[in-house]
């Protein structure tokens, strides 16, 4: 068994859609569950008013022999001049009481970055750096750390449906 909880996780892509678009599809509350078939909860806790960000719950379901692990965390949506959009999400305390039976789990830092390649498409970054809690075998954990990093790869054809 593999001691070390820590998930790391980055992928990229182009997506050729134009980086409003894609930006909106992915700060959108259900894209996560679109996403990632492997969510089994999403629920906004609350929505800051200035729109620039949101607290969530996230729960995913486990790889046997592994439990169900769940999430609270903080995302902000920052457009900086340039263009550039950052979709940043850590873990934060919001008072959401662990359930039996899930691991609750730490994302230290996660998200997106998206950048402007021309009028209709764009570069995207998911990174994560994850504690996903508890004793998991290595075999498990580092096909999560994959199938995690190709979540970007995934925009373009869901946003295609």
């Amino acid at each position: 068994m593999e001691i070390d909880s820590r998930l790391l996780s980055r992928g990229e892509t182009v997506v050729n859609y134009p980086m409003d678009a894609v930006c909106e599809f992915i700060s959108a509350e259900g894209c996560l569950k679109k996403l990632n078939d492997k969510m089994v909860d999403y629920k906004c806790i609350k929505n800051f008013e200035d729109k620039s960000g949101r607290v969530v719950y996230m729960e995913y379901k486990g790889v046997w022999p592994v439990a169900n692990r769940d999430f609270v965390n903080v995302g902000m949506h920052i457009k900086e001049e340039d263009g550039t959009f950052y979709m940043p999400s850590r873990h934060c305390e919001f008072g959401i009481a662990e359930k039996k039976g899930i691991v609750r789990g730490v994302i230290h830092i996660g998200g997106y970055v998206v950048k402007k390649v021309d009028e209709n498409s764009c570069h995207v970054t998911y990174i994560s750096d994850v504690d996903i809690k508890g004793s998991v075998p290595a075999m498990i954990k580092n096909m999560l750390a994959q199938n995690q990093g190709t979540i970007v790869t995934k925009i373009e054809p869901t946003m295609k449906k």
